[in-house]
């Protein structure tokens, strides 16, 4: 009886116990860890990559007609300008001639970059605890605390026909003349000749002339009355708003409609002399020491704010005095450089990047070109 009970209580023992507890959590607050930890660590430096790789695909993308080389710089400027985690906050430094993929295809053009933290590229992530993973699993600790993470990002620069932030200036196009003596006035019936693609201003055979972009002068313009000022948004898109505030503010700042070919807009008549000079001037003044050096506009922000899209309209329906419609054709940058007599607005003719509505297919004949993350 009694040697009976001595092996009861020592069945009932729990002596021990604890440890085999406490050996089980400890194991299962590491793999926490690991997940809490080196988890962490890895999504965010998987975030920091791809906002270097997007950076730095869009920047390269907006040379992609300046060529391969252009292309790889400003890609690996943009690279080294972003930062990420490797065992501290580094920057992303890529090699251009291998991390940087340009695809020539005219019928699917696009660059690519592609950001790490590897081993293959001598820059991978350090983690803490990825050596825990063997110890778990019964093995040795033999797994090294390095990752390798990556981004990638691919973006293309394609044609743009519909854009925000229009001034309220409408301007005729550029037509083939052949009326005798020659005048200001689009006439078929005198042979003239107008196609957007083929007479109308275009780039890069135009960049840098000199246009008149609103007339201050009773005789400067071929219609009594137009000065080329317009009221928007287009009749097409909702109801045109008129008057000299709408009219100053959105020269100085940013009209908000979208505007495409093919929209119709309200001509807003009279000179409005005062609103122009005081919409031109508060616009100059964001970025007083522009200048065009004769090849290009050379300023101290990224892209001046005197920079500025204008809608060209189709000359074929030509307006007539009062408050008449013109026809959009496209839309062109301009560097607004000065004033001329009276209420005249100068801007010189350039060719730049910027947000917009693709053209359908791709199909060309853009004055502006917009970049656009692909992936």
């Amino acid at each position: 009886m009694f040697h009976n009970k001595a092996r009861f209580a020592r069945i009932r023992n729990e002596a021990g116990s604890v440890i085999i507890t406490f050996a089980i959590s400890i194991a299962a607050l590491f793999c926490f860890a690991v997940v809490a930890i080196d988890g962490a660590i890895l999504m965010t430096t998987k975030n920091q990559l791809q906002c270097a790789a997007d950076a730095a695909v869009l920047a390269g993308a907006s040379a992609y007609n300046l060529g391969d080389d252009e292309v790889r710089r400003r890609a690996a400027y943009y690279a080294e300008n972003n930062f990420a985690t490797q065992d501290t906050l580094r920057a992303c430094i890529i090699d251009p001639d291998v991390d940087v993929v340009i695809n020539r295809d005219v019928n699917d053009p696009w660059v690519q970059v592609t950001t790490h933290r590897t081993q293959a590229t001598g820059d991978p992530l350090r983690t803490y605890f990825l050596k825990i993973l063997d110890v778990a699993a019964g093995a040795a600790p033999s797994r090294p605390n390095r990752v390798d993470v990556s981004a990638r990002a691919k973006a293309n620069l394609v044609d743009e026909c519909g854009a925000r932030c229009i001034k309220p200036w409408a301007i005729p196009d550029r037509w083939e003349e052949h009326s005798v003596p020659p005048n200001t006035t689009f006439d078929p019936a005198d042979g003239d000749f107008y196609d957007p693609l083929a007479t109308g201003y275009k780039a890069p055979g135009d960049v840098g002339l000199r246009v008149t972009l609103k007339q201050g002068q009773p005789n400067g313009t071929g219609v009594p009355g137009q000065y080329y000022p317009v009221d928007l948004p287009p009749i097409n898109k909702g109801t045109p708003l008129t008057g000299a505030d709408n009219y100053r503010d959105w020269i100085a700042t940013c009209c908000p409609f979208l505007i495409t070919p093919g929209d119709t807009l309200q001509l807003e008549p009279g000179m409005k002399q005062g609103p122009t000079i005081q919409g031109v001037r508060d616009l100059i003044a964001l970025d007083q020491n522009a200048y065009w050096d004769g090849t290009k506009v050379v300023s101290d922000q990224g892209q001046s704010a005197r920079i500025v899209l204008v809608p060209f309209y189709d000359p074929n329906y030509a307006p007539e005095s009062g408050r008449n419609n013109v026809i959009v054709s496209k839309i062109g940058a301009f560097f607004i450089e000065d004033m001329g007599q009276g209420s005249d607005v100068i801007g010189r003719f350039i060719q730049v990047t910027a947000p917009g509505t693709p053209c359908a297919n791709n199909t060309g004949g853009s004055l502006i070109q917009g970049l656009h993350l692909i992936e």
